[in-house]
């Protein structure tokens, strides 16, 4: 027969495993609720981060447009190269099956906003006011669309990340 002692010393070890299963399946939840919450905020500071980019890039065409200074140029450029390798970063960590084509349109937006940049840079080189003038202007209204389609993709990814942890 099993002495009293013997099934308490049972018990106790039941129970201690049992209380380091549930604190450990406790954790383990919160680490991939925190990884979720890591990888919402990184995509929503590309996005910023894309923004931001946009606006800096018409401010050095600009600035290379009215003071012809080829610094602004070199930062332009730099801006440029930044600004695809974020783009690239979009098609990683951002495009999914549900906004697959509010992504590839952003990154359309993308191009064309880099095109027009680019082509008001080479004809203000070549001379051609009309022609840069209206590039330029085009890059910029490209930018401002390029501001409300940001808000766009925060917006859907916020009511995703809402949707996915309200009723956890």
């Amino acid at each position: 027969m099993i002495r009293i002692r013997t099934k308490l010393l049972i018990y106790f070890i039941i129970i201690v495993v049992l209380v380091n299963g549930v604190a450990f399946f406790l954790y383990d939840s919160s680490e991939d609720i925190l990884d979720e919450y890591e990888a919402s905020f990184e995509r929503f500071l590309l996005l910023n981060e894309i923004s931001q980019r946009t606006n800096v890039m018409v401010d050095y065409v600009n600035a290379y447009l009215v003071e012809k200074d080829k610094t602004y140029l070199e930062e332009f450029q730099r801006e440029r190269n930044l600004l695809n390798e974020n783009k690239r970063r979009l098609t990683e960590d951002i495009e999914k099956e549900q906004n697959y084509v509010l992504i590839r349109n952003y990154k359309n937006m993308l191009d064309s906003f880099v095109n027009e940049c680019t082509i008001a840079v080479e004809a203000f080189n070549r001379g051609n006011v009309n022609q840069y003038s209206a590039h330029f202007n085009e890059a910029t209204r490209i930018s401002s669309f390029i501001q409300e389609t940001t808000l766009s993709v925060l917006n859907k990814e916020l009511s995703a990340y809402i949707l996915e942890y309200s009723y956890s």
